[in-house]
């Protein structure tokens, strides 16, 4: 970034995050890595509040209405550990673009159909390999966020 400016990502559990919303908590747990310490000083980070959000995976039932088609994470959103979010904003935003024109330019509500279940199946698709991809991490094993994630979704 401009000026070797930095940003920091930290995956947490949601009773760690609301302690770490505090810049003073963020900083003391930021010191206290052992590689990203080095490269993000405490003096050098920002005085703006902390942005703080949610990052699991979600989905809508229904990603098509009267009028209305969602696409991106507005029709399903991953985990950041999966690489997945850029890839499925261009994939739905495409097959949603193809089932809108379908509906409005040829009456045909088929692809509409279609798309929600292609959803409904990267869906499935997603949460069998999200799993897959926590199962693998056995770097950190004590740690709480990685005990959390590989036992739920065993």
């Amino acid at each position: 970034m401009p000026d070797e400016q930095r940003v920091l990502a930290f995956f947490s559990l949601p009773e760690q995050i609301k302690i770490l919303r505090d810049k003073d908590n963020f900083i003391s747990a930021l010191k206290e890595t052992i590689h990203i310490a080095n490269w993000c000083p405490a003096a050098g980070i920002s005085s703006s509040p902390l942005q703080v959000t949610e990052a699991t995976g979600s989905y809508l039932d229904k990603v098509f209405g009267a009028r209305w088609l969602a696409v991106g994470s507005a029709a399903l959103s991953f985990e950041p550990l999966s690489s997945q979010g850029i890839y499925n904003a261009i994939y739905t935003g495409l097959r949603g673009a193809e089932a809108v024109k379908a509906a409005l330019i040829d009456n045909d509500r088929s692809l509409l159909i279609q798309y929600g279940e292609r959803i409904k199946s990267i869906r499935a698709t997603y949460s069998i390999a999200i799993s897959g991809y926590y199962q693998q991490e056995q770097r950190w094993p004590e740690q709480p966020f990685w005990i959390e994630h590989q036992n739920e979704r065993l």
